[in-house]
């Protein structure tokens, strides 16, 4: 048998399936997966915790739905969360300018009052 993967220099000739899920890592990796340092997981082996992954383990059951395509929608999801924090950050910083420039109005003139407004995010 070794002789044979000599002979058909197989070493050389096969292409590592790690070639190629390392070259479109955007396609194998989940795009919500945070890396926290010193994070560890502890298991929970519970009959109540488990959950059955139905697109894989089910998938060969020809009453269940096809898989549906995800990486697709989770990029767009990615995507709208990015312009959503990029407007609250705009928003904040809309909103400090308009603190300062009040606050120098209220130096100026006494008679004027303003509300500050908070916000969280």
């Amino acid at each position: 048998c070794e002789q044979q993967r000599i002979k058909e220099d197989v070493y050389t000739n096969t292409i590592s399936l790690w070639s190629y899920i390392n070259s479109q890592l955007d396609e194998f990796s989940n795009p919500f997966f945070v890396n926290y340092e010193n994070h560890v997981l502890y298991p929970v082996a519970s009959m109540s915790h488990l959950e059955l992954w139905v697109n894989y383990y089910v998938r060969w059951n020809p009453r269940m739905r096809p898989q549906m395509p995800i990486h697709q929608n989770l990029k767009e999801l990615l995507a709208i969360k990015a312009e959503l924090q990029k407007r609250v950050e705009d928003l904040q910083r809309e909103m400090a300018t308009r603190t300062i420039s009040s606050s120098s109005e209220r130096g100026s003139s006494p008679t004027h009052s303003a509300t500050p407004v908070h916000t969280s995010v």
